[in-house]
């Protein structure tokens, strides 16, 4: 269930995405809001509270908050400072900011919304993401949190129904964030990564090797808007032809079969194959999806590219893919810590990886590192 974090630092709905509920705790409730036909809300379950106490009455008027919220598309600042009708029509009209500080006050800093408005809820996050991140009240470490979480969900959703549509204009939306933030935001690399996922789905390791890839183009002097949009969008999309490989292949747990294996090594082609025909142009994007497993001394897939055959964006997204497969828990294997995974790509790979680039992605993740001792 998505958490909506209230109060302490006063800025409500906004803050979002933490899936697994918590094992229990004096102070953890579960709200559920019901509609009626023309929309209104027409219940409030919680669990968690004794009916008719005052915790209860309070989790109602929080319930029908985030109910408003995701109605109206309202954003924290916004819901603070309006006035609600807090359950019925009839209700005297309660500023909301009051709310909002008796639950603090009752350090009541969770609310869990119910898995039917989950979709709902996202929708919200992801709708108001320009506001949430340039919100200078929350911690920037909150903000990436949303933002890192609302991109997983977005991938997770494009890779569940590529036709929708969407995938592309999530995506470049998604990416503009993700360079807004990196722009604008101290030791922006370093918020992502506290939040980064260690757990390997498609959808994880896409967004993770999107945010290493945009840090280490900006390192290395790639900083024209256009370009980090083309390449971001490449970078969160370069696994997207995955989508058509069998879950029983992805996540086996063991060695794949020379049968297997051979079907794996065709995501990148069906990758491009799909951008193409969703009407995308960008060699940089089709380029990332085409060429992330070519190798620098060739060998690599699906052309068997070498050296200078590989364009230098490609070579980025190379290693970020690498780290992050290997810095991630997989169904076969258990995640590998930064400077090892690091000794083991210097040790085993580096022939085939670009040096100066490498090198560079090293001195990034040994002073994001030092910045976190």
């Amino acid at each position: 269930m998505p958490r909506a974090q209230l109060p302490n630092r006063r800025h409500a709905v906004t803050e979002a995405a933490v899936w697994a509920p918590p094992n229990g705790g004096e102070h953890c409730y579960t709200i559920s809001v019901g509609f009626d036909p023309a929309g209104r809300i027409s219940e409030v379950f919680i669990a968690g509270a004794k009916h008719g106490s005052a915790v209860a009455a309070m989790l109602h008027d929080a319930a029908v908050i985030i109910s408003i919220a995701l109605q109206s598309g309202a954003t924290a600042s916004e819901l603070r400072r309006s006035t609600g009708r807090l359950g019925r029509d009839d209700a005297p009209a309660c500023p909301i900011g009051e709310v909002l500080d008796r639950l603090a006050e009752s350090k009541i800093n969770s609310l869990y919304v119910s898995d039917d408005q989950q979709d709902l809820y996202q929708r919200y996050v992801e709708d108001n993401l320009g506001k949430i991140i340039s919100d200078e009240s929350m911690p920037p470490v909150a903000r990436a949190e949303i933002l890192y979480g609302s991109a997983q969900n977005a991938v997770k959703e494009n890779v569940r129904d590529l036709r929708s549509g969407e995938v592309l204009p999530r995506s470049e939306n998604l990416v503009s964030y993700v360079i807004n933030f990196m722009f604008n935001v101290e030791a922006s690399f370093n918020h992502f990564l506290d939040v980064c996922s260690f757990d390997y789905y498609t959808y994880t390791h896409s967004v993770s090797v999107c945010t290493y890839s945009i840090s280490l183009a900006q390192r290395l002097g790639f900083e024209g808007l256009s370009f980090l949009m083309e390449f971001g969008t490449g970078a969160l999309l370069h696994d997207i032809g995955k989508s058509r490989i069998d879950d029983d292949i992805l996540n086996l747990k063991g060695t794949l079969s020379e049968e297997q294996w051979q079907i794996m090594r065709q995501h990148p082609k069906w990758g491009w194959e799909f951008l193409k025909e969703h009407g995308i142009d960008s060699d940089t994007i089709l380029g990332v999806a085409l060429h992330h497993h070519e190798e620098l001394r060739g060998g690599g897939y699906p052309d068997g590219l070498e050296g200078d055959e590989i364009p230098y964006y490609v070579r980025i997204v190379t290693i970020c893919d690498i780290f992050d497969a290997l810095m991630t828990r997989h169904s076969y294997k258990g995640a590998i810590n930064s400077f090892p995974a690091l000794r083991m790509m210097q040790k085993e790979m580096t022939d085939n990886l670009d040096a100066g680039y490498f090198r560079e992605f090293i001195s990034m993740m040994a002073g994001a590192e030092a910045q976190q001792a």
